[in-house]
């Protein structure tokens, strides 16, 4: 039984998974969000995302690579994220741009997930969907 995410992200992830991998408590935080949306509008859309959250949630955006994470984290533009594309960075701000291989037993309040061109596939989809407690967005670009 898994007490960390919400129902909607381990029904979610069973569904990535094409297996019941767990079970939640029944605890729920609302729908997952999943988009394909244009690269126009990814950041409008992040931002949009984050600006739901709480000030004191801890959240992520992950990508499947660094130079994805560098260009969502310049197009955001925002002080309170971070960039974290090596194992040794600092994670300093609210919000963490960062690639799955990297997110692997990290866990945030609410995630969005960024896959660029269907990238993100797999083991390394289901890593980085997993990382959410409480809101997941899964962005297709």
């Amino acid at each position: 039984i898994n007490y960390r995410s919400s129902k909607e992200i381990v029904d979610f992830t069973n569904a990535l998974a094409g297996a019941v991998l767990c079970r939640s408590v029944d605890r729920s935080a609302g729908p997952v969000i999943e988009k394909n949306i244009s690269a126009d509008i990814l950041a409008d859309e992040l931002n949009h995302f984050m600006n739901q959250g709480d000030e004191r949630e801890l959240a992520a955006i992950v990508c499947a690579d660094g130079a994805d994470c560098e260009a969502v984290y310049r197009a955001l533009n925002r002080k309170d994220a971070c960039l974290l594309v090596h194992e040794f960075a600092a994670r300093n701000q609210r919000i963490c741009v960062l690639p799955a291989s990297l997110a692997k037993g990290l866990e945030f309040d609410r995630v969005a997930v960024v896959d660029v061109n269907g990238k993100l596939t797999g083991n390394r989809l289901y890593v980085a969907c997993t990382r959410a407690l409480h809101q997941l967005a899964l962005y297709h670009v």
